[in-house]
């Protein structure tokens, strides 16, 4: 189990009592930094716990230091080209702005060249950020940097520390890095926490413990376990309880009357306290057929006109029920009438509804996983000339997939959401930005301010998400549990969600903690937990880097079984954010892995949410497309996989070579045209969102007196069938001055009918960086010939082309089954 040694004086830990965080003090200054020996127990992978790895870089090895005496993170690195690279200690504890730090840390270097150090702390999103910068001698052996530096101001003044290299090859080692308050005020504001993990509650939620007549609670401590520990409920006399086989305890309180109740545990010389609730039992569900881990059947009924009936719902979620078109079905006491395949949100508990119909019908109900996208209508952005996400495709593929929606942006009006809420019972939620600076810290009346602001100007949402919680910042997760306790006023069946990003917490700790506190908040608690997932270069490997991130879910599902929710990402536009990273690839195909995982696999079949983040840096096809898989998994209840009616695969392999990482291979090459590579091309130019950076590698046009070309022809294409290909170009030259020019390169394709109502194209802006074309057709041959030429570029431009992907293109219709 888990348990941080002490690193001398300057270990640290968060300890959190019962939902209570316990801040340590101390008069001499102590390090700020969470596990600063870099300790790892292996729930973090080899990674240490506390620590994490940023996405741009080649992923951080982590061993034991040559001396013995500390851990360290090592950062590998091509030995022929130059990287970043950075590691972060989400510690976040309070910084006093204005107020002196020493920042201190050990480093080693071998083969060292062109690079500079960063070790800073820094306010969320990066809005304030104070702390040492050097550049590095190549070869050194253990030296300590140690500067003293004056806090800027942040966001809320609340923190995390970074350890970051910027274009640097060889290799470099750290190790003890420290923040230690310096001056007067910084020693006296510093919050310390303590070294030691508590027990903590895991079912059932302390604040609903069903009255029976023995009622028990499971707890877990996370520290060192004791084979048995001590407990007594209400000062009565104590009892133990010995660790179960999967490291739990069980406290058997026997019957207890309904309200309030207090529990002591003693375990290993420390006592803790917890305040629990007794309620009465709710009314027990008997599920039916359960189609998938979204979709339960919860009843069948043949009725008449007029005729009642009821069902029981053993949470709260959307209920969808199946009728012939001409009949509608009313909630009692709900005010809410339901027509064939409409969605309604209910609270647990049993309810009684009404069939309107003028003869005998078959009616189904089924218990849905909630769907939510973030965000509405508002995209693309960044490339114009796109089609928009507007009123239309809204009306035609979002409303009748999703159930729920965080925020909606310029192309859908106030009324058109307004009226379609309504019509379809859609829910909208009222966000609380953890983004904004006047939200920092956050209070509950604030939230419930803002709660009734949504809800009194906008569409009566009913629900409040708290967005963002960095879900791998103890400070935050600490911050918003003491928040919770105090949301007490909110409207009766409201619901607060939280968005979480970051990945899970670890150690399990914290995550325990801020689970069963903010799952008190309501009735109606989801934590949306971000996973975003791109393809690795092969269906296997892309697969086990899925299953890989899902993992966290079981442990989440342990935790806290009935408000876990997963939020995946279908995001595919370059020079924004895409998740489409290798042209080769078919990332709808990937995407409904993903979805098809989660609906099939038992491990999962506790997800009350899934839903996807961002549809503003997607593009109408991957939009329709997510929209679609939803419909598919959640709103019908399917099993098999959505794209296995289209025929697709991973990887079709219709244009070999596509981002030129063979150089020229493949390519039918006319005029001054070669292959180049740029280090970081494609995460940081691109935004290809990847671990390392894909896409790097590009075809570079020399424009001369006559244009230049390059040409292929695709294979294995089904003539009648509709494809899209898509590439991404651009000035070669001056990527990074905003008087960079166009760079167009022109594509012509031989043996098919072009669908301008599907192609779509975005010329080089100020916000875009390049040129996106996408170019969708019927094919009429197997093997049409794809001609790529610079000829709308001037003479002695320099312009490049890379991300070639010829896929099947998704309409959406009959059409796509040929």
């Amino acid at each position: 189990m888990f348990n941080i040694p002490r690193a001398g004086a300057f270990a640290t830990a968060i300890l959190m009592l019962g939902g209570s965080s316990v801040w340590a003090t101390a008069e001499t200054p102590r390090n700020m930094i969470f596990n600063s020996n870099m300790y790892s127990s292996g729930i973090n992978g080899e990674f240490p716990d506390g620590w994490s790895a940023v996405y741009h870089m080649n992923m951080p090895e982590w061993k034991q230091s040559a001396d013995g005496k500390s851990r360290t993170a090592i950062f590998v690195n091509n030995t022929d080209r130059r990287m970043n690279s950075d590691i972060r200690a989400f510690s976040s504890l309070y910084i006093e702005p204005g107020e002196k730090y020493r920042f201190r840390l050990k480093i080693r270097t071998r083969n060292f060249t062109a690079g500079r150090l960063s070790f800073v702390a820094f306010a969320p999103g990066w809005n304030g950020s104070f702390g040492i910068e050097k550049t590095l001698p190549e070869n050194t052996d253990w030296i300590t940097l140690d500067e003293v530096c004056t806090a800027s101001t942040g966001r809320g003044n609340i923190y995390s520390f970074a350890i970051h290299f910027s274009g640097f090859k060889g290799e470099v080692e750290v190790a003890n890095p420290e923040v230690l308050p310096e001056s007067k005020k910084a020693v006296a504001g510093a919050r310390y926490v303590r070294d030691e993990f508590p027990v903590q509650p895991l079912k059932p939620l302390l604040n609903k413990v069903e009255r029976s007549d023995d009622i028990t609670l499971t707890f877990r401590n996370y520290g060192k376990q004791p084979e048995v520990i001590s407990y007594s409920c209400n000062n009565g006399a104590a009892t133990q309880a010995a660790v179960d086989k999967n490291g739990n305890y069980q406290l058997k309180l026997g019957k207890l009357p309904l309200g309030k109740h207090t529990l002591n545990i003693q375990i290993n010389s420390r006592s803790e306290k917890f305040d629990f609730t007794v309620v009465e039992p709710q009314k027990k569900a008997v599920m039916g057929e359960k189609l998938n881990n979204f979709h339960w059947r919860i009843g069948s009924w043949n009725l008449k006109n007029a005729a009642q009936q009821k069902f029981v719902l053993p949470h709260a979620g959307v209920v969808r029920f199946f009728m012939p078109e001409n009949c509608s079905v009313t909630i009692e006491g709900k005010n809410v009438i339901c027509r064939n395949q409409e969605d309604c949100f209910l609270p647990p508990g049993e309810h009684l509804f009404t069939v309107s119909s003028s003869k005998d019908v078959q009616i189904s109900a089924s218990l849905l996983a909630e769907t939510l996208l973030y965000p509405l209508a508002n995209g693309p952005l960044n490339l114009t000339g796109l089609k928009a996400l507007d009123y239309q495709h809204v009306q035609k593929h979002i409303f009748p997939a999703y159930s729920a929606f965080v925020a909606y942006g310029d192309h859908i009006t106030r009324q058109q959401v307004k009226e379609m809420i309504q019509a379809g019972h859609n829910r909208m939620y009222g966000s609380v930005s953890m983004a904004a600076a006047s939200k920092l810290p956050l209070t509950g009346n604030a939230a419930n301010e803002y709660f009734n602001e949504r809800n009194s100007n906008e569409f009566a949402c009913n629900v409040t998400i708290i967005d963002e919680i960095e879900n791998n910042i103890p400070f935050q997760t600490q911050h918003f549990s003491d928040l919770f306790k105090n949301m007490k006023d909110l409207k009766a069946g409201s619901s607060v969600h939280i968005w979480l990003c970051g990945g899970v917490v670890y150690p399990e700790a914290f995550t325990a903690a801020f689970l069963q506190n903010t799952a008190a908040a309501s009735d109606n608690m989801l934590h949306h937990y971000e996973i975003y997932t791109a393809p690795e270069r092969t269906e296997k490997a892309s697969r086990q880097v899925m299953n890989k991130k899902f993992r966290a879910l079981t442990e989440l599902l342990k935790m806290s079984p009935d408000t876990i929710g997963v939020t995946l990402s279908h995001c595919n536009l370059p020079f924004s954010y895409s998740m489409d990273i290798y042209p080769h690839v078919n990332f709808k195909y990937f995407l409904d892995m993903q979805l098809h995982e989660l609906a099939n696999n038992p491990a999962y079949s506790n997800l009350k949410a899934v839903g996807f983040w961002a549809d503003h840096y997607a593009d109408k096809e991957s939009s329709r497309f997510a929209a679609d898989l939803l419909r598919h998994y959640v709103k019908e209840g399917r099993k098999e996989m959505f794209t296995k009616q289209f025929g697709y695969n991973f990887a079709p392999g219709h244009i070999k070579n596509p981002d030129f990482e063979n150089g020229m291979a493949d390519w039918n090459v006319k005029g001054k045209v070669k292959s180049v590579t740029a280090d970081l091309f494609g995460l940081n130019w691109q935004r290809r969102i990847s671990v390392g950076s894909v896409g790097d590698s590009f075809a570079e046009f020399t424009r001369g007196k006559n244009a230049n070309t390059i040409s292929q022809r695709a294979q294995g294409l089904i003539p009648g069938k509709i494809y899209s290909l898509t590439f991404i170009s651009g000035d070669a030259v001056r990527l990074r001055q905003r008087d960079h020019r166009k760079g167009e390169i022109s594509c012509t394709i031989e043996g098919v009918k072009i669908l301008p109502e599907y192609s779509e194209r975005s010329i080089r802006n100020e916000n875009s960086k390049g040129n996106f074309d996408k170019i969708v057709f019927v094919a009429q041959c197997s093997n049409p010939l794809i001609t790529f030429s610079d000829e709308k570029c001037p003479e002695g431009l320099r312009s490049y082309l890379n991300f070639v992907s010829l896929m099947p293109y998704y309409t959406g219709t009959d059409a796509d089954k040929k």
